[in-house]
């Protein structure tokens, strides 16, 4: 159950709270044993499924010769609302409800993927945008751990202030909208009722409050502190492929260019004060550094930039850094730039398409002939590292791994190519001084991915 969204109708059909599905696509239901890939899509947690034709997993079984698998979890409320404090104990975890869907579709691959085919000693979780927090946080559960072997990260990590104080402001905010007193009035209200809701519920605190629904550090299945929990290597032998696209937030330019082009100061820069509560002073600071990065943008372009490294960027890289201290880690930028969209670059989602190797649907914005080698490209490096732990295959040049030395970055695009340490001239200002060392990088200013409704991916 969700709501509707015009923009991205594909995820609307057949919608149930009996969701709990998973699709699964194999080469054979035989006794050979093939690496497992499992997908959880994106939608800031209030959008989006794993029915969606660009992620169908065909290509990957036929090209790689792995099994894999997509699966649902309960979004918005029906996922992530904090019912403790009115349904006691029996609701202690109804805020994380979503993550032990996902933890539950793990079990069942580890109980079940054989009989597909599949390896449940070699799992890579996979995740998109809120897919990808998912699947970061699933790294910080010891009872998850056991369950997956590797990460591949697109476009976020794991949340960072989401705080068990801001899942119960959120829910009083939600019981304002329904007028609701109490457990068995929730319980009451049908399907509709609860999506009318949400709806009011995000237009009355969009850009107001930086997040809605996500995995809540409540110290119990999840720890208070995540980038402490990393450093002290509590992640270590989870090998993670990870990355980002180079303009993510200029997705929502597709939603309302226009808006965003004329108000760009008040909700742009609004959003990194008031939601991420970045100085005033900062955002200058970072105004003028984004803007010598990448001159000749409009002021709503680097206004979107300072978001995209603000989001996106920064908080990969500082995941790298300590994570990568410990274990294996590949880091990726998604820079092609779609050629119907000019002045839009390489933005949030673009490289699923691509990743899945499912071009066809795309034409109004990849055009009528996309780059297919880059496709083969991208699904190979992933195809390659849930095999082996390694993104490197014969179709590409050296792919070394993430290291605070030089910072090796695979930069996907037309011709794809190494580069060290890309936008390093954004990374240090944003990069605050105890940052330098990884014992303390956690101390780090970096935001978790914004759920709101302009904010969803």
């Amino acid at each position: 159950i969700q709501i509707y969204d015009d923009f991205t109708g594909d995820y609307f059909m057949n919608q149930s709270e009996d969701c709990l599905s998973a699709n699964v696509w194999t080469p054979g239901t035989d006794n050979k044993r093939r690496p497992v890939i499992v997908f959880l899509h994106g939608g800031g947690f209030l959008l989006g499924g794993a029915n969606h034709p660009t992620m169908h997993g065909t290509q990957f079984a036929h090209r790689g010769d792995v099994v894999f698998v997509s699966v649902q979890y309960r979004l918005s409320v029906l996922g992530w609302l904090d019912l403790e404090g009115l349904g006691g104990p029996e609701y202690k975890h109804s805020k994380n409800a979503g993550l032990l869907d996902q933890l539950l579709a793990l079990r069942w691959v580890q109980q079940n993927i054989a009989a597909f085919g599949g390896d449940p000693d070699n799992v890579t979780l996979m995740g998109e945008s809120a897919g990808s927090i998912s699947a970061t946080s699933m790294m910080l559960m010891p009872e998850a751990r056991k369950l997956f072997h590797k990460v591949i990260a697109e476009s976020a990590t794991f949340a960072v202030n989401r705080t068990p104080a801001r899942a119960t402001k959120v829910t009083q905010e939600f019981l304002d909208e329904t007028g609701a007193k109490n457990l068995n009035d929730l319980l009451a209200l049908n399907t509709d009722e609860i999506r009318e809701a949400i709806d009011r519920l995000i237009l009355r605190l969009n850009l107001k409050e930086q997040i809605f629904f996500e995995p809540v550090l409540d110290g119990d299945l999840l720890p208070k502190d995540p980038w402490k929990y990393v450093a002290q290597g509590h992640t270590k032998g989870i090998k993670l492929l990870t990355g980002t696209n180079q303009f993510e937030t200029q997705f929502w330019l597709l939603y309302h260019r226009k808006q965003m082009r004329l108000r760009s100061r008040r909700i742009l820069g609004g959003l990194l004060v008031d939601g991420l509560e970045v100085k005033p002073v900062d955002v200058a600071r970072m105004f003028g550094t984004v803007q010598e990065a990448y001159p000749n943008r409009t002021k709503s372009d680097i206004y979107m930039d300072m978001l995209t490294f603000e989001l996106f960027r920064y908080p990969h890289i500082a995941f790298s850094e300590i994570h990568g201290a410990h274990t294996d880690t590949w880091m990726y930028m998604f820079a092609w730039k779609p050629p119907r969209l000019h002045g839009i670059g390489a933005f949030h989602a673009l490289e699923l398409p691509f990743v899945f190797n499912n071009l066809s649907g795309w034409e109004r914005i990849l055009g009528d002939n996309p780059p297919r080698h880059l496709a083969h490209g991208m699904q190979d490096a992933w195809i390659a590292f849930a095999r082996n732990g390694d993104p490197n295959h014969r179709g590409m040049s050296s792919w070394p791994s993430y290291r605070t030395a030089d910072r090796q970055t695979m930069i996907f695009a037309d011709r794809s190519q190494l580069a060290s340490d890309p936008e390093r001239n954004l990374r240090i200002p944003w990069q605050r001084p105890s940052a330098a060392s990884t014992s303390v990088v956690w101390q780090t200013r970096s935001r978790s991915q914004t759920s709101v409704r302009s904010m969803t991916g």
